[in-house]
Parts: structure tokens; sequence; C-alpha cells
């Protein structure tokens, strides 16, 4: 795959979900881990595809619109 055709697709793998999130510039310590603990907590949507998980970029867009707007009152 192209580097043009990754950057556009709307499914993005582990490392180029950390990499939308920017959790690598953020001081993270371990983006995937972190990506995979907000999976296992309900808070980010991913799904299998093998033994990778894939993150769709609108549940990457929905989760950082959920963490800005806080819990729901």
């Amino acid at each position: 795959m192209s580097d043009r055709a990754a950057s556009t697709s709307p499914v993005l793998t582990a490392q180029e979900a950390a990499a939308w999130l920017r959790l690598n510039e953020t001081g993270v310590r371990d983006p995937l881990a972190s990506l995979r603990r907000y999976v296992d907590q309900g808070r980010l949507r991913a799904f299998r595809c093998g033994r990778c998980l894939r993150f769709p970029v609108w549940e990457l867009e929905a989760f950082v619109r959920r963490e800005i707007e806080g819990p729901k009152r």
C-alpha cells in the first residue's frame, strides 16, 4: 500500500491511530498500550482484523469529541 493510500484510508492500524491521536507526542511512555487500554475500558471502539486491531477514523474523531466534552450530566 502506498503512503498516500494509507493516509486516506478510513481504517487505521494501531500505530497509525496512535499517531493520529498524537499519543507519541504527548509524552505517553507506551502509546500502543494506552490505545489498548482505551479499547479495554470501552472508551474507544476498534475491531479485529485477524490478530490486529483496526481503528475507524470516525471512531477516533468520536473518542476525541467525548474526551473534550467530558462526562454527560
